[in-house]
């Protein structure tokens, strides 16, 4: 490997490839756990109509307290 006009003695980028790679999947580490972060806030922010299907039984919930006793 002759780069301009200089001898570079192989093996000499070995150390800063693993170092990228250690960077690289580290970063891949924190968007991910920003990606799953922002999944749940975007779940808490839904409207409550995906949650609750309002079109059945004219949109009551049937809890303990509704029923006649």
């Amino acid at each position: 490997n002759v780069i301009v006009g200089r001898l570079i003695p192989a093996g000499t980028g070995g150390a800063t490839q693993r170092i990228r790679k250690i960077a690289s999947d580290r970063d891949q580490k924190v968007i991910e756990a920003r990606k799953a972060e922002a999944e749940q806030a975007a779940a808490l922010v839904a409207p409550i109509d995906d949650v609750i299907d309002l079109d059945s039984e004219h949109g009551l919930v049937d809890t303990y307290e509704s029923r006649d006793l």
